[in-house]
Order: C-alpha cells, then structure tokens, then sequence
C-alpha cells in the first residue's frame, strides 16, 4: 500500500489507540513495512482504562483476528509501550530502555496472581497475555 510505504520512507510515527479505533489500523502490516507503532491510550471519558497493560493485549487479539490467528509477540508489543514509545518522542538516548545512564521509571508487577501464575514459561508473555495495570506495585 502506497501510504504506508511513504509512512516508512519518511519515518513517521504511528500511534495506535485500540479504545480510539478498533480494528481499523493496519498494526502488523505497518510494522512489517518497517513503521514505528506506538500503543496509546487515545481516548477519554468512560471508554478508556488508561492501562497500558490492557491495550496491549486488546492488540494483540485485535491483530490475531485481522492476521487470521497470527499476532504480533509479546516483546515487540512490550517494545511498542517502552523503547518505541520513546523512539517516537525521539527520546531513545534518555528513556524506554534499562541502559547505564538511561533515566528510568521501574515498575514491579505482582506475578503472583491467579491469572498469571505459571501457565506459560515467558513472563512477558503473560505480562501481555493477562497481566493488569492493578497488578502494577510501583
């Protein structure tokens, strides 16, 4: 598609609210072109959480229906909450990543959970899977 051939030619930054837009952007085929895709949360009122956590995973099965049950990993989308979101505010040298002389805000998640404990051997996995921002301690 030309649009999003000229999105990757320029390196435009996409942001992608799943509460804003549901189902119409073309996540995985932009991110196949080489676009950066920064998950938001886009809305507001009653219809956002405001939980990063949770948008992700709304993408994640958003993209698994329009891909025919394929989906983005679990790590590119964690990337698209952390160092991606700060490549797009073109902070990359300063934050999103846990570097020597990155600033940083670390967050803890309570793994022991229900939901969350051991049905799968990737923690990021089932961060993105189930995890919560409730589940977020500091």
């Amino acid at each position: 598609m030309r649009e999003m051939r000229i999105l990757a030619e320029t390196g435009t930054k996409v942001g992608r609210s799943p509460e804003a837009s549901l189902g119409d952007c073309p996540y995985s085929e932009l991110l196949f072109r080489g676009v950066n895709v920064v998950l938001t949360s886009g809305s507001t009122g009653v219809v956002s959480s405001y939980d990063q956590l949770r948008n992700v995973r709304e993408i994640r099965m958003i993209e698994e229906f329009r891909q025919h049950g394929q989906r983005p990993s679990a790590a590119h989308l964690l990337d698209s909450i952390t160092i991606g979101a700060a490549k797009a505010l073109q902070m990359a040298d300063r934050i999103g990543s846990l570097e020597p002389g990155q600033q940083a805000d670390i967050i803890t998640i309570n793994m022991d959970q229900p939901h969350l404990y051991g049905w799968q051997d990737d923690p990021v996995g089932r961060i993105v899977d189930a995890a919560n921002g409730s589940e977020v301690q500091s």
